[in-house]
Order: structure tokens, then sequence, then C-alpha cells
């Protein structure tokens, strides 16, 4: 096969690759949030955790990690706070920063979600052997340099 025939099948498995992962995760996630009452979706859960891991964060930090608009994070913050998940505190230095942080009711909910997190990671990682996940992994991490350093660069 020729070298730009075979990059483009690369690509092609690629994508093939990242489309069914999507897909069986979204429909995990939505299994997993039909089971609650809650108005959770995959991206107000992202937040939870965002939050969780980070103990307290601003609403640009948020907005960044998860490439959305200040708008668009701000509603669905809003939903997470009258949901009783997240708590908003002014900060005392600088009246301009808010901070996020979860409630006990919205921690408990981003332990559940990372656990489950975990569990479906295992579950798709369960079919390699230890060495297959490290070199797995190894490979990811690679990508992910690549796509940072692609992300950092100016226009070409």
């Amino acid at each position: 096969m020729e070298s730009g025939k075979m990059v483009i099948k690369e690509v092609e498995t690629m994508e093939h690759f990242m489309e069914t992962l999507y897909r069986y995760r979204n429909k995990l996630y939505d299994q997993q949030y039909k089971k609650r009452d809650d108005r959770l979706n995959n991206t107000k859960a992202r937040m939870l955790m965002i939050i969780y891991r980070e103990e307290r964060s601003m609403v640009v930090n948020i907005s960044r990690q998860l490439n959305l608009s200040s708008g668009a994070t701000t509603i669905m913050l809003n939903q997470l706070e009258s949901e009783g998940y997240v708590i908003r505190v002014r900060s005392n230095d600088d009246r301009r920063i808010v901070w996020l942080s979860l409630s006990e009711e919205g921690k408990c909910l981003a332990k559940k979600i990372i656990d489950f997190r975990n569990y479906y990671a295992a579950d798709l990682l369960g079919v390699l052997s230890s060495e297959e996940r490290t070199e797995f992994m190894g490979i990811l991490k690679k990508i992910e340099q690549r796509i940072e350093e692609r992300l950092t660069e100016g226009p070409k």
C-alpha cells in the first residue's frame, strides 16, 4: 500500500475508534444518568468532576477545560447550583472573583460519577494485559503531547 493511502486508512481507523468509544461512553452515561432523578448530562458531570478534583474553581477555568463559552458554562452552573450541587462564594480579596465548590450532595454525586468512570475504564481496558495497558497509555500520552504542542503553536 502506498504511503498516502496508508495514512488515510490509519486516520479512518483512528476516527472510527474514537466514534465507537464516544458512542459506547455516551450509552453508558445515558444509562447511568437515567437511573437518577436529576437532569445531569455528561457536561454537567464533567463540571462536577473538575470542581471535585480542584476542590474549588473559577468559572473561567471550567469554561477553558470544557471548551465552552462563559455563557453556556454559567447556564449549566446555575442549574447545578439550583439543584443543590454547586456553591458559589465571592472572594473576600477580589470581589470580581467567584469561587465554585461542591455541596456535600455535590461531592457525593461527583464521587459516584468518578467511581462509574473508573468502572467504565477498567471494563474497556480489561481486554488488555498489564503490559499492553502500559504500552497503550504511553502511546496515548505521546499523542496527547503532540496535540498539546499543536494547540499552542501559532498559525503556519
